[in-house]
Protein backbone atom coordinates (compact mmCIF):
# COMPACT_ATOMS: atom_id res chain seq x y z
CA UNK A 1 0.00 0.00 0.00
CA UNK A 2 1.02 3.78 -0.92
CA UNK A 3 0.63 4.49 3.23
CA UNK A 4 2.91 1.79 3.65
CA UNK A 5 5.92 2.58 1.28
CA UNK A 6 5.86 6.33 2.10
CA UNK A 7 7.64 5.44 5.60
CA UNK A 8 10.35 4.09 3.65
CA UNK A 9 11.12 7.74 2.00
CA UNK A 10 14.48 9.06 3.97
CA UNK A 11 15.88 11.01 1.33
CA UNK A 12 15.38 12.67 -2.21
CA UNK A 13 17.14 9.62 -4.03
CA UNK A 14 14.60 7.37 -2.01
CA UNK A 15 11.75 9.64 -3.51
CA UNK A 16 13.05 9.38 -7.02
CA UNK A 17 13.25 5.80 -6.58
CA UNK A 18 9.63 5.62 -5.36
CA UNK A 19 9.37 6.07 -8.85
CA UNK A 20 11.70 3.99 -10.38
CA UNK A 21 10.78 -0.19 -11.43
CA UNK A 22 13.56 -3.04 -11.91
CA UNK A 23 12.04 -3.99 -15.05
CA UNK A 24 12.27 -8.34 -16.00
CA UNK A 25 10.87 -9.93 -19.33
CA UNK A 26 9.94 -13.38 -19.74
CA UNK A 27 9.21 -16.53 -17.91
CA UNK A 28 10.20 -15.75 -14.00
CA UNK A 29 12.81 -19.15 -14.00
CA UNK A 30 14.62 -18.29 -17.70
CA UNK A 31 14.22 -14.19 -17.70
CA UNK A 32 15.37 -13.41 -21.49
CA UNK A 33 16.13 -9.70 -20.68
CA UNK A 34 15.85 -6.93 -17.72
CA UNK A 35 16.10 -3.59 -17.55
CA UNK A 36 14.60 -0.15 -15.86
CA UNK A 37 11.10 1.96 -15.47
CA UNK A 38 9.84 4.62 -14.63
CA UNK A 39 6.11 5.61 -13.86
CA UNK A 40 4.78 8.50 -15.21
CA UNK A 41 1.22 7.83 -14.04
CA UNK A 42 -0.68 6.09 -11.55
CA UNK A 43 -1.25 3.20 -13.44
CA UNK A 44 1.63 3.30 -16.69
CA UNK A 45 6.00 2.76 -16.49
CA UNK A 46 8.12 3.68 -19.27
CA UNK A 47 10.72 1.38 -20.17
CA UNK A 48 12.80 0.57 -23.32
CA UNK A 49 11.05 -1.35 -25.68
CA UNK A 50 14.30 -3.72 -26.21
CA UNK A 51 14.12 -4.25 -22.86
CA UNK A 52 10.77 -6.35 -23.27
CA UNK A 53 11.54 -7.34 -27.02
CA UNK A 54 12.35 -10.97 -28.45
CA UNK A 55 14.68 -10.06 -31.29
CA UNK A 56 15.26 -13.51 -32.11
CA UNK A 57 11.55 -13.92 -32.81
CA UNK A 58 10.64 -10.47 -33.68
CA UNK A 59 7.99 -9.96 -31.20
CA UNK A 60 7.40 -8.43 -28.10
CA UNK A 61 7.78 -10.83 -24.74
CA UNK A 62 4.21 -11.39 -22.81
CA UNK A 63 5.57 -12.10 -19.44
CA UNK A 64 6.96 -8.90 -18.02
CA UNK A 65 7.57 -8.48 -14.50
CA UNK A 66 8.45 -5.33 -12.33
CA UNK A 67 9.42 -4.45 -8.64
CA UNK A 68 9.98 -0.73 -7.22
CA UNK A 69 13.11 -0.12 -6.23
CA UNK A 70 12.15 1.34 -2.95
CA UNK A 71 10.17 -2.37 -2.08
CA UNK A 72 12.35 -3.47 0.75
CA UNK A 73 10.18 -6.99 0.24
CA UNK A 74 11.19 -7.20 -3.05
CA UNK A 75 7.69 -7.65 -4.28
CA UNK A 76 7.03 -8.54 -8.14
CA UNK A 77 3.87 -7.60 -10.05
CA UNK A 78 3.40 -8.58 -13.44
CA UNK A 79 2.14 -5.80 -16.09
CA UNK A 80 0.90 -5.31 -19.62
CA UNK A 81 2.14 -3.97 -22.43
CA UNK A 82 0.06 -0.88 -23.00
CA UNK A 83 1.90 0.92 -26.32
CA UNK A 84 4.77 0.03 -28.47
CA UNK A 85 7.11 2.96 -29.78
CA UNK A 86 8.74 0.44 -32.39
CA UNK A 87 6.47 1.35 -35.08
CA UNK A 88 6.86 5.25 -34.63
CA UNK A 89 10.76 4.40 -34.46
CA UNK A 90 10.70 5.47 -30.88
CA UNK A 91 12.43 3.22 -28.76
CA UNK A 92 10.14 3.87 -25.59
CA UNK A 93 7.16 0.97 -25.11
CA UNK A 94 4.66 2.18 -22.15
CA UNK A 95 3.45 -0.92 -19.53
CA UNK A 96 0.81 -0.59 -18.26
CA UNK A 97 -0.49 -2.16 -14.15
CA UNK A 98 -3.79 -2.41 -12.24
CA UNK A 99 -2.33 -1.18 -9.00
CA UNK A 100 -1.87 2.57 -7.82
CA UNK A 101 1.44 3.93 -8.48
CA UNK A 102 3.76 6.80 -7.22
CA UNK A 103 4.68 8.55 -10.58
CA UNK A 104 6.55 11.46 -11.37
CA UNK A 105 4.42 14.41 -12.42
CA UNK A 106 6.83 16.53 -14.04
CA UNK A 107 8.56 16.41 -17.21
CA UNK A 108 11.20 18.96 -18.96
CA UNK A 109 11.00 19.21 -22.49
CA UNK A 110 13.80 18.82 -24.89
CA UNK A 111 13.35 22.57 -25.75
CA UNK A 112 14.29 23.98 -22.47
CA UNK A 113 17.30 21.57 -21.52
CA UNK A 114 20.90 23.29 -22.20
CA UNK A 115 24.59 21.76 -22.07
CA UNK A 116 26.40 21.16 -18.79
CA UNK A 117 23.04 21.16 -17.09
CA UNK A 118 22.70 18.46 -14.24
CA UNK A 119 21.21 15.00 -14.72
CA UNK A 120 20.54 12.09 -12.68
CA UNK A 121 20.24 8.62 -13.91
CA UNK A 122 18.74 6.15 -11.87
CA UNK A 123 18.96 2.16 -13.31
CA UNK A 124 20.03 -1.45 -12.21
CA UNK A 125 23.17 -1.95 -14.34
CA UNK A 126 25.14 -4.82 -14.30
CA UNK A 127 22.29 -6.21 -11.63
CA UNK A 128 23.61 -3.21 -9.31
CA UNK A 129 19.33 -2.40 -8.17
CA UNK A 130 18.70 0.54 -7.60
CA UNK A 131 22.16 1.87 -8.86
CA UNK A 132 22.31 6.10 -9.17
CA UNK A 133 25.06 8.46 -10.33
CA UNK A 134 25.20 11.94 -11.26
CA UNK A 135 26.94 13.79 -14.29
CA UNK A 136 25.92 16.86 -16.89
CA UNK A 137 24.28 16.70 -20.23
CA UNK A 138 27.44 16.85 -22.58
CA UNK A 139 25.50 17.53 -25.97
CA UNK A 140 21.78 17.53 -27.58
CA UNK A 141 21.22 15.96 -30.94
CA UNK A 142 17.85 15.54 -32.86
CA UNK A 143 18.52 12.02 -35.36
CA UNK A 144 16.04 12.31 -38.50
CA UNK A 145 17.98 9.37 -40.06
CA UNK A 146 19.50 5.76 -38.10
CA UNK A 147 22.92 4.71 -38.29
CA UNK A 148 22.30 3.06 -41.51
CA UNK A 149 21.34 6.02 -43.31
CA UNK A 150 17.16 5.33 -43.16
CA UNK A 151 15.03 8.17 -42.59
CA UNK A 152 12.89 8.09 -38.93
CA UNK A 153 9.05 8.06 -38.41
CA UNK A 154 9.83 10.34 -35.47
CA UNK A 155 13.07 12.20 -35.70
CA UNK A 156 14.58 11.29 -32.46
CA UNK A 157 15.74 13.40 -29.80
CA UNK A 158 18.97 12.68 -27.83
CA UNK A 159 20.45 13.61 -24.56
CA UNK A 160 24.24 12.32 -24.32
CA UNK A 161 25.14 12.75 -20.52
CA UNK A 162 28.17 11.55 -18.50
CA UNK A 163 25.77 9.99 -15.89
CA UNK A 164 27.34 6.34 -15.36
CA UNK A 165 25.32 3.39 -17.04
CA UNK A 166 25.47 0.24 -18.48
CA UNK A 167 23.34 -2.79 -18.91
CA UNK A 168 20.52 -2.75 -17.27
CA UNK A 169 20.22 0.77 -17.28
CA UNK A 170 18.14 0.73 -20.26
CA UNK A 171 14.51 2.10 -19.63
CA UNK A 172 15.59 4.10 -16.70
CA UNK A 173 14.89 7.60 -16.05
CA UNK A 174 17.31 10.54 -16.19
CA UNK A 175 16.15 13.52 -14.12
CA UNK A 176 17.47 17.09 -13.49
CA UNK A 177 18.21 18.71 -10.25
CA UNK A 178 14.66 19.85 -9.44
CA UNK A 179 13.66 16.10 -9.86
CA UNK A 180 11.74 16.35 -13.06
CA UNK A 181 11.56 13.77 -15.56
CA UNK A 182 14.21 15.24 -19.03
CA UNK A 183 14.70 11.58 -20.66
CA UNK A 184 15.03 7.52 -20.57
CA UNK A 185 18.13 6.19 -20.73
CA UNK A 186 18.47 3.96 -23.53
CA UNK A 187 22.09 3.05 -24.65
CA UNK A 188 25.55 3.95 -24.29
CA UNK A 189 28.46 5.13 -26.62
CA UNK A 190 31.90 3.35 -25.87
CA UNK A 191 35.41 4.25 -26.92
CA UNK A 192 36.74 1.75 -29.03
CA UNK A 193 40.49 1.73 -28.90
CA UNK A 194 43.02 -0.43 -31.87
CA UNK A 195 44.13 -3.40 -30.77
CA UNK A 196 46.80 -4.89 -33.14
CA UNK A 197 45.01 -4.00 -36.42
CA UNK A 198 42.30 -6.61 -34.92
CA UNK A 199 38.91 -4.98 -34.71
CA UNK A 200 39.97 -2.84 -31.56
CA UNK A 201 39.24 -3.37 -28.12
CA UNK A 202 36.19 -1.70 -25.39
CA UNK A 203 37.95 0.55 -22.90
CA UNK A 204 36.68 2.48 -19.81
CA UNK A 205 34.58 5.61 -20.47
CA UNK A 206 31.31 6.19 -22.52
CA UNK A 207 28.37 8.63 -22.96
CA UNK A 208 24.87 7.78 -21.86
CA UNK A 209 21.81 8.46 -23.89
CA UNK A 210 18.67 9.65 -23.43
CA UNK A 211 15.39 9.61 -24.91
CA UNK A 212 13.80 12.99 -24.46
CA UNK A 213 10.68 12.32 -22.29
CA UNK A 214 9.05 14.63 -24.81
CA UNK A 215 8.85 11.17 -26.82
CA UNK A 216 6.81 9.50 -23.82
CA UNK A 217 3.98 11.18 -25.39
CA UNK A 218 4.83 10.12 -28.93
CA UNK A 219 3.97 7.10 -27.59
CA UNK A 220 1.07 7.37 -26.31
CA UNK A 221 -0.79 9.34 -28.73
CA UNK A 222 -2.55 8.19 -31.82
Amino acid sequence: PDDERETTVKSNIDKLKEYTYYVESGPANDPYGYGTGVAIDEHYIATNCHVIYDKDNNKFLKTIWVMNLLDSENKRGRVKLYKEGYSKDVDICILKTKSKLKYVKRKRKFSKLKQTDFVRALGNPVGIVGHTADGNINALETFVKDHLGYKLKTPNKIIVHDAAMGSGSSGGPLFDIAGNLVGINTWVITSREASNGEGGRYVSGGFGNALSADHIYDVLDD
